[in-house]
């Protein structure tokens, strides 16, 4: 047989909406050709493609979305309603004041939906998604013990930071000691898999999740990827002159 790759371009004001037989998403079609295989592509008209409620009667804020290399679509939430929270995939039982994580496909459908609730508050902040499709969710707890899929967190740190693939399943989490609040820990991801948290200060994970370094002694505003794995940030002290630190050491 021979692999053949498809591409769907649309005309006009339309736009691909997605594969379907054989293939599915929005990507390119990668077939391997022994036998006859059905593909369907298909498009659709400008305009409205879809809309999700969340809430109701619930007190419920989206705080953030980003959508995934692959089309994966992700929305944060915070209820702080105390009453069951549906996203698309079935009511969720309270805990307190809860966070969540949804993933939807192009199309809008529900694809799964992710607790980041515990005894206490959970504030969820920020979400980025990498080109694979997998995201990483950061921030803030007062419980003293959480789950967010990956194992029960303990210990010190209020900030903590998830990685979940694009089908929902958790690749690490764990409760970050560095940061005084997920509020300053915007997170820029790269190609190689790690994840850096821009803020108060900055600090970067790789794709265990483990640190790989921190720079203190200031206030880093921007942060962005470059090539080979690399990243930038800019920061300044904002009492005058002073020294940051990279990993403790002063520079």
């Amino acid at each position: 047989g021979s692999d053949v790759t498809l591409t769907a371009t649309a005309d006009g004001d339309s736009h691909f909406a997605g594969w379907g037989g054989e293939c599915s998403g929005t990507g390119n079609c990668e077939l391997q050709l022994n036998t006859s295989r059905p593909v369907a592509a298909r498009f659709e008209p400008p305009g409205l493609r879809w809309a999700n409620v969340w809430g109701g009667e619930q007190e419920v804020t989206l705080t953030g979305m980003t959508v995934g290399g692959d089309g994966t679509i992700y929305g944060i939430a915070e209820n702080a309603s105390w009453q069951p929270l549906d996203l698309g995939t079935g009511p969720m039982e309270p805990q307190g004041y809860d966070g969540a994580l949804a993933a939807y496909d192009p199309d809008g459908s529900p694809r799964w939906v992710q607790p980041l609730a515990g005894p206490g508050k959970e504030e969820v902040m920020h979400v980025a998604a990498w080109p694979s499709g997998d995201v990483v969710v950061v921030g803030n707890t007062t419980s003293e013990q959480i789950d967010l899929g990956a194992g029960v967190l303990t210990g010190e740190g209020t900030v903590f930071a998830a990685r979940y693939s694009a089908a929902g399943d958790a690749i690490w989490s764990r409760r970050l000691v560095e940061f005084g609040g997920a509020h300053d820990a915007y997170p820029v991801v790269d190609p190689s898999g790690a994840v850096t948290l821009v803020g108060k200060d900055s600090l970067r994970l790789d794709e265990k999740g483990e640190v790989v370094w921190t720079v203190t002694g200031g206030s880093f505003d921007v942060g962005a990827a470059g090539p080979a794995g690399s990243v930038f940030v800019t920061g300044y002290r904002p009492f005058g002159p002073g020294k940051f630190y990279i990993n403790g050491e002063s520079i």
